[in-house]
């Protein structure tokens, strides 16, 4: 069941009913990420599951009307987008979203 959307980041919140035993959560990270840092991004883009990238946060951006964005040099392609964004703790740090315009590198968005 979807249980709260942001459209301009084409994320959703969903609720499952599955049991414990058959997930693993990931803890989230309470620090920000910085510049330079180390990242890796858990997709299935294409379908091709468990596909992980790496990068680092390469910069941090203001967009008026936005929000804060961490743009990361880890690729993301199509099938990827809404996928974890983790540091090298294993923490989730944001959540990757496809950039909109030809040439612009992935970002990704804080989970706060």
């Amino acid at each position: 069941m979807i249980v709260g959307e942001e459209r301009e980041s084409d994320i959703i919140r969903a609720s499952v009913n599955i049991s414990l035993e058959s997930v693993r959560p990931l803890s989230v990270s309470i620090s920000t990420p910085e510049v330079g840092e180390r990242v890796a991004v858990i997709g299935s883009p294409l379908g091709l599951e468990r596909t992980v990238s790496d990068g680092i946060v390469s910069a941090i951006r203001e967009i008026p009307a936005f929000g804060k964005i961490y743009q990361i040099s880890a690729p993301i392609s199509a099938g990827s987008s809404g996928s974890p964004v983790v540091n090298m703790k294993g923490e989730v740090i944001g959540v990757a979203n496809i950039p909109i315009c030809r040439g612009a590198k992935p970002e990704l968005r804080h989970p706060r």
